[in-house]
């Protein structure tokens, strides 16, 4: 058998509802590592930030929000 400590990992989808729910009861804690990635758009907005510098992106994404 396996023997000596075991490292567990969990993935947590907080775009969906179960991810969401399951994290409410998710218990952290000492030493324990944790892992975020950025939402989609974080990358998008990376992208335009290099073809059109920072201040345009920021414009762009607020108009694509509707704002």
């Amino acid at each position: 058998g396996l023997k000596g400590p075991q490292r567990m990992a969990y993935v947590l989808d907080l775009t969906e509802p179960d991810g969401i729910f399951n994290a409410r009861e998710f218990v952290i804690r000492d030493g324990d590592t944790i892992y975020v990635t950025e939402a989609p758009y974080v990358q998008w907005q990376k992208t335009l930030s290099v073809l059109t510098g920072t201040a345009s992106s920021a414009n762009a994404i607020s108009n694509a929000a509707g704002g």
